[in-house]
């Protein structure tokens, strides 16, 4: 998330239906988890359960496939 790294994050989204849509300045999302643990929990959460679900579509697109070892160009191996 962007918003805890400081790292520019873009997204696309399209509502299905009417929407209203809030935006959160950085400062004040950190504010609430600070002031709100279980929130920032929550966040954690999410998180922990995308990157197990990349791990494992990782693992199984690389399932029996022979590593792959790249060099920076003008690096010889030995």
């Amino acid at each position: 998330m962007g918003v805890i790294t400081g790292a520019p994050r873009s997204a696309t989204v399209i509502a299905a239906t009417d929407t209203t849509a809030l935006r959160v300045p950085r400062e004040v999302l950190l504010g609430l988890l600070a002031e709100f643990p279980q929130m920032a929990l929550a966040l954690m959460r999410d998180q922990i359960r995308r990157i197990v679900s990349a791990e494992a579509r990782l693992a199984e697109a690389t399932q029996g496939k022979e590593p792959v070892v790249v060099r920076p160009v003008g690096v010889e191996g030995k």
